[in-house]
């Protein structure tokens, strides 16, 4: 039983594994910009595919796949190399990990809320910071100009981008986890909410989202 467990993990791990490149590809492809002053940002959701694979399966699995996605988006098509590599899973991690260790403790649609929010505190935080030490590195430019000229910008990004991936977990948590469900890799307790839950978190994450969509539309315009 206990290894008909673990090859079902390691199943669920490989597919939101693959899940997660797919939608780094094809973003990669889209080349989305949220902030057009720091055009050299683009949006990458595959942290929604990952955060959702921690709250299932806990905090060591969604590094796994973090790690492994990295890897294959440095050798396949990143043009940022180790670089993009390390700022890749400094993210995911900041956001998803922080996360899924408090939903694994507090599984409820309150302890969901307040997971995110942590992560969403902690990857802005991380990113603001790691993006003062190694930008200017591969920017190759003075810390004080990247200081004064790129990093509101830096940081409205990854707010942006940040709050766009709350506001998407809300939103496929259930349909996804009702479709792994589905194929009987997950208990069919695993996730399960009432509908009133599932509509009020559909709710807040479109809401939020309908928000985010309005004010990078205005970025986009007044750039």
């Amino acid at each position: 039983m206990k290894t008909h467990e673990t090859v079902k993990r390691m199943v669920i791990i490989s597919m939101m594994a693959a899940i997660s490149y797919v939608v780094t590809l094809v973003f990669h492809f889209l080349h989305l910009n949220l902030v057009p002053s720091v055009s050299f940002l683009t949006y990458d959701p595959k942290d929604i595919v990952i955060c959702i694979a921690g709250f299932i399966l806990g905090p060591l699995p969604a590094l796994i796949i973090s790690v492994v996605v990295s890897l294959l988006e440095m050798v396949t098509i990143s043009s940022t190399g180790f670089y993009g590599l390390i700022m890749n899973i400094i993210s995911t991690c900041a956001f998803v990990i922080p996360a899924a260790l408090i939903y694994k403790s507090k599984r409820s649609f309150k302890g969901a809320l307040l997971s995110l929010g942590v992560g969403f505190v902690s990857v802005t935080i991380m990113m603001t910071l790691w993006n003062i030490i190694i930008t200017p590195i591969y920017m190759g430019i003075e810390r004080k100009l990247l200081i004064n000229s790129f990093l509101g910008w830096i940081v409205l990004f990854n707010v942006i981008k940040v709050l766009l991936n709350v506001a998407l977990v809300l939103i496929l948590y259930k349909p996804l986890i009702s479709a792994i469900r589905f194929t009987g890799l997950l208990d069919k307790n695993e996730g399960s909410r009432n509908v009133k839950t599932s509509l009020i978190m559909c709710g807040i994450g479109g809401v939020l989202l309908i928000v985010l969509v309005v004010v990078v539309v205005l970025l986009n315009t007044l750039k």
